[in-house]
């Protein structure tokens, strides 16, 4: 995947991405979101999309999470390619919230 933006919130931070076929050609596109509390191994969560965008929730509010989106080709599972980032959830105020969410709904709608 490229161009990975989030959107945090109090207890949920909402991913986009973009996906490339440079590494896979055609090929029926699956994505691995990973997340876990940063440097907690037993936080580990994750699940798989075939969309571009992904909201984890139930997170805990000014906490460090380590953040992975891995695109994989469903006909080739062993071949992942990831993005990861280090986000924190935290409080926002409203500028910036408002900010990002006008970047998500121009991301949308540009799809």
């Amino acid at each position: 995947p490229t161009s990975l933006t989030s959107i945090p919130s109090d207890t949920s931070i909402s991913l986009m991405w973009s996906h490339s076929d440079e590494c896979f050609g055609n090929c029926t596109f699956m994505y691995e979101v990973t997340w876990q509390q940063s440097g907690d191994e037993s936080s580990f969560r994750n699940t798989t999309t075939t969309e571009t965008f992904y909201t984890i929730e139930g997170l805990i509010p000014s906490t460090s999470y380590e953040i992975g989106v891995g695109a994989y080709c469903k006909e080739k599972a062993s071949i992942k390619v990831y993005r990861n980032v280090t986000l924190t959830v935290a409080d926002l105020d409203c500028k910036k919230l408002l900010c990002a969410y006008l970047k998500y709904i121009i991301h949308m709608i540009s799809k």
